[in-house]
């Protein structure tokens, strides 16, 4: 799961190196509502690097944390929750877009503004939920392999029973948090 999410953190640092250089090229260059797109792109750039920084490190102080399997399957299911509320997130970016290009038409001043900022939020939220939804994708896969493997470290003993297995998937719900 570090992988992942060191992956995960490594495509949006990508992503946000293209929006700074290219909104920083493109609003030197740029008119009217690319203009106000290229400043738009440069923001978010500069958030998404931010965002990016945050998860490498949670990731990295996580891994300490990751001793025990039944540690490493609470774990997943937080980044699965998160990335769940993430994409909640990236579809009110794209709402958001969707509002403000509309604004253009509605107000008279700043038309170029509206519709660049809206265009550059909107596609924002496109990637990030594509993005998000990936790597959800990718960490339900990985927490399958997780049950399956502890379900091996557990069958290794002929007395163990399908009831003991089960405390295994619950038991991230009835512990504390330990700062997860």
């Amino acid at each position: 799961m570090n992988k992942l999410n060191k992956i995960h953190a490594g495509v949006l640092l990508t992503w946000a190196f293209l929006n700074i250089t290219s909104g920083i090229l493109c609003s030197v260059f740029a008119q009217e509502e690319m203009y106000f797109f290229s400043l738009m792109n440069l923001v978010w750039g500069v958030i998404n690097s931010g965002v990016a920084a945050f998860v490498y490190w949670h990731t990295r102080k996580s891994a300490a944390k990751q001793k025990t399997i039944v540690k490493r399957m609470q774990l997943q299911q937080h980044v699965k929750k998160m990335l769940l509320l993430n994409s909640l997130l990236d579809v009110m970016y794209m709402l958001i877009g969707i509002l403000l290009y509309k604004q253009q038409s509605a107000i008279e001043l700043y038309q170029n503004l509206w519709e660049g900022f809206g265009i550059a939020v909107c596609m924002q939220g496109i990637f990030l939920l594509l993005q998000d939804s990936l790597f959800y994708y990718l960490h339900v896969g990985n927490g399958k392999k997780l049950a399956f493997t502890s379900l091996q470290h557990k069958s290794k003993t002929p007395s163990d029973s399908i009831y003991d297995y089960s405390s295994i998937f619950c038991s991230y719900s009835n512990t504390p948090r330990d700062g997860i």
